[in-house]
């Protein structure tokens, strides 16, 4: 694999490593403002990241964001190995190109208190915690209750002022593209506790994609609501293309959460309602109405009759053997599964649209807050500034006109060094602003909007050569090309059809014990009702033992937890 395929799934994929799972085929897909000194809840304005860098405090001035120290510091730290992480030789987890970066641009050495494989860090942390032997810095997840308990228990460091006097004012703008909500799981009794690692869930939302070649054979126009959608399945199941039902479901019907979110209701999240609490989204009227179309639909044929017992992957193989021509997925989709379409047949095309309405409203679609973890600093810790000084050098290399590609890949091997870096943070709209910038230089046919932008023009090179040769590069121009599904995203995010999930604190104390139970019975439930086997009125019969067994429970303890 040559150093350009490595850097450009890099650059898609970003965000594959620290959102969470996706809808449709997304859970297994390849992953994915304002510059000045706002403070922490201060909103975003929405405009791109000024990628120009002001590459302040370097220098002799170790108090400025990117000072180095004058004498070398040791931070400690807690290591996490996972399976993808690889190393050049010579390199370790504790010694790598980032180890050396830290130490020569900061003079800051990161030590390890201990260093275990992914699986046995959550356990390694509950000992720690519990023996009081803590490093200096952390990270934690939005919902791990051990960040809230480390809290309550005043364990933690204010790091408001921190935030405020060593953030440079790129990383600021980073972190704002995220909005307030971004500082919001990380504060506990109004003082910032943690410095949140940012990340693209916007593009957790959904997409239907369509067999753009049938489309054209048949010379019909892309659904533009629901019914002409139902009405696309017919015409294909109708035809003589092979097609065994309108599009592919698995046995996780969040596979198909565009599909709900057309409807106005999502599965397994947590709403606002016009009252202002919070509620849990699977027992809410407009659940009723999607199951019953979908049941509907299944009873029509429309629906795969064997659904229930598929898995994705196998989901997607029947999509990818031409069973459908409709698919709900995401972003990424023609990284996988699609792609194998294309491989196996040139002449297949998907194109992404976004999710029609049921309602007559814009669809609106529910994500999970842009953070994956937070950096929390200890109060042992003699230089708390130091992982906002981490962050600062970590935004230079990675996002400003800086940018040093040899500590993100190496040209020989498939190697990813980015992983080392031990405190990141990531543009939540990255994808978009390169797709934004690739149509507006094709469209005015101007290259110099891009040409201070290596990583948009090395994919728009890349996917002018796929238009000219038909070579490798589909998957990429179905994501970043004119009419790309970044546009799509753009769309969304335009538009305000992309909201947060209103629960995104650690687990409450009725939601431990009972949730797991409650979610199984939710999806027994549904499958029976989509495929017949349980009238529709049995989900109000659920809804009311939901309530009973716990949920309402749950609720009270979210609304509080949530402040509400």
């Amino acid at each position: 694999m040559n150093k350009f395929r490595i850097y450009r799934i890099i650059s898609i994929l970003l965000t594959a490593l620290i959102v969470f799972s996706l809808s449709a085929c997304n859970s297994n897909e390849k992953d994915s403002t304002v510059a000045g000194t706002q403070k922490p809840d201060d909103s975003n304005s929405g405009d791109e990241i000024d990628t120009a860098s002001d590459s302040e405090g370097t220098g002799e001035d170790e108090n400025a964001p990117l000072g180095k120290y004058k004498e070398p510091i040791e931070i400690t730290m807690f290591g996490q190995v996972d399976s993808t992480m690889n190393f050049d030789s010579g390199q370790t987890f504790e010694e790598n190109i980032w180890s050396e970066l830290y130490k020569d641009r900061l003079n800051i050495k990161i030590s390890y208190l201990w260093v275990v494989n992914q699986d046995q860090y959550q356990q390694k942390m509950t000992v720690a915690i519990a023996s009081k032997e803590l490093a200096d810095i952390i990270s934690f997840g939005p919902s791990d209750s051990n960040f809230k308990l480390l809290a309550e228990n005043n364990q933690l460091q204010d790091l408001t002022q921190i935030y405020e006097n060593y953030a440079s004012d790129f990383t600021k703008s980073i972190i704002n593209e995220a909005g307030p909500v971004a500082f919001e799981a990380g504060t506990f009794d109004g003082k910032l506790l943690g410095i949140p690692n940012t990340n693209a869930s916007i593009e957790q939302a959904s997409i239907v994609w369509y067999r753009q070649d049938w489309l054209d054979k048949l010379g019909i126009e892309a659904p533009r609501t629901m019914d002409e959608l139902y009405e696309l399945g017919r015409t294909f199941m109708q035809s003589d293309l092979g097609v065994e039902y309108a599009f592919g479901m698995s046995e996780n019907l969040g596979d198909i959460a565009g599909f709900f979110a057309s409807h106005g209701a999502y599965l397994k999240r947590w709403i606002e309602t016009e009252n202002g609490t919070i509620e849990y989204s699977s027992i809410q009227p407009k659940m009723k109405v999607a199951l019953q179309a979908l049941a509907n639909l299944y009873k029509e044929g429309m629906l795969d009759k064997e659904f229930a017992v598929k898995d994705n992957s196998t989901m997607c193989e029947g999509v990818n053997a031409g069973k459908a021509g409709i698919f709900w997925g995401g972003h990424a989709s023609p990284l996988w599964p699609l792609i194998s379409s294309f491989e196996n047949d040139p002449t297949i095309d998907w194109t992404p649209h976004q999710v029609p309405s049921a309602t007559g409203e814009p669809t609106v679609q529910i994500v999970n807050i842009p953070v994956s973890s937070y950096y929390i600093v200890t109060n042992g810790c003699r230089y708390p500034e130091a992982v906002m000084k981490l962050m600062n050098l970590w935004t230079e290399i990675a996002f400003s006109e800086n940018t040093e590609p040899m500590y993100f890949t190496t040209s020989d091997k498939y190697r990813e060094p980015f992983k080392h870096a031990r405190i990141q943070t990531w543009p939540t709209n990255k994808n978009i602003d390169i797709y934004k910038r690739i149509v507006e230089a094709t469209e005015k046919n101007d290259m110099s909007i891009i040409e201070n932008h290596q990583e948009t023009s090395d994919m728009y090179a890349f996917i002018k050569k796929f238009e000219e040769t038909g070579a490798e590069g589909w998957d990429y121009a179905r994501v970043f090309g004119v009419g790309g599904s970044e546009g799509v995203m753009s769309d969304y995010v335009d538009k305000d059809q992309i909201i947060y999930d209103k629960f995104y604190g650690p687990p409450t104390p009725t939601m431990s014990t009972k949730l797991s139970t409650l979610q199984k019975q939710e999806d027994e439930l549904f499958v029976k009702i989509i495929m017949g086997e349980a009238p529709i009125d049995d989900f109000d019969k659920w809804v009311e033992q939901w309530k009973n067994l716990g949920g309402d429970d749950i609720t009270k303890e979210v609304n509080t937890q949530m402040g509400k």
